[in-house]
């Protein structure tokens, strides 16, 4: 008759042991990922404007890819840092902001002391009359003055078009109405991470599985009023 193998009491705390640090290991791997892609798709399924605008800066197409029935995380990436720069382009805008403030004035004193002037010599100039010298100096200081407003106006919107993108998702991702801040006056980091999905889809009558690349991003900002620790939000959705 066979001998019976009896485990040790050793063996078996070291078995129960690896089991629940499976069981731990499968729970924890892309567990905080999974609920806030599946919040998103849930807000999308349902229309949720409000919360889709409050979690991501990207709206997944459901009509061109398909309504995410459900998925599952297949790998996370290692955190990516990237330093914000955002006191210095508020600064930057600030100064442009303040330039084309004192520039719209003066021209307007300028307009105002020769708009009679300034709209009899364009009109002259385009019914191709010759101008005198008098009148061809006024329509070059004019011109002049068109074209400092242009180069004013371009470096106001370049300076806020810079800001507007440096600043997006860390103001998404510090929002608190409790405790509202100005992240033009803080600096920190972009911390972002690639999500590797398995979904299923649902387009028309069809059920497919895709692969999708999900990235998620948060700020970690330091101002007047201390460190903020901002939340993940979903700044990209393609396929693999």
């Amino acid at each position: 008759m066979p001998r019976r193998f009896v485990p040790s009491l050793t063996a078996i705390f070291a078995a129960a042991s690896a089991i629940m640090l499976s069981f731990a290991a499968a729970g924890c791997s892309g567990g905080d990922e999974q609920q806030i892609i599946r919040k998103y798709f849930e807000a999308l399924r349902l229309r949720d404007q409000s919360t889709v605008a409050n979690m991501a800066t990207v709206e997944y197409d459901m009509q061109r890819d398909g309504t995410v029935q459900n998925f599952k995380v297949l790998s996370v990436s290692p955190d990516r840092t990237t330093k914000l720069n955002i006191k210095a382009l508020a600064a930057e805008w600030r100064t442009a902001k303040d330039d084309n403030d004192a520039f719209q004035k003066e021209i307007q004193t300028y307009l105002k002391a020769n708009a009679e002037e300034i709209d009899r010599v364009q009109k002259a100039s385009q019914s191709g009359k010759k101008l005198s010298p008098k009148d061809a100096q006024l329509q070059s200081t004019w011109q002049n003055w068109v074209h400092q407003r242009a180069d004013h106006a371009d470096k106001l919107t370049t300076s806020r078009r810079k800001l507007a993108a440096e600043t997006r998702v860390a103001e998404i991702s510090t929002f608190d109405a409790r405790q509202p801040i100005d992240v033009n006056d803080y600096d920190g980091d972009l911390i972002s991470k690639d999500v590797v999905i398995d979904a299923t889809l649902k387009k028309g009558d069809a059920t497919t599985n895709d692969q999708m690349v999900v990235t998620l991003e948060r700020a970690v900002l330091t101002g007047p009023k201390g460190e903020r620790q901002g939340r993940w939000i979903i700044t990209d959705i393609h396929k693999k």
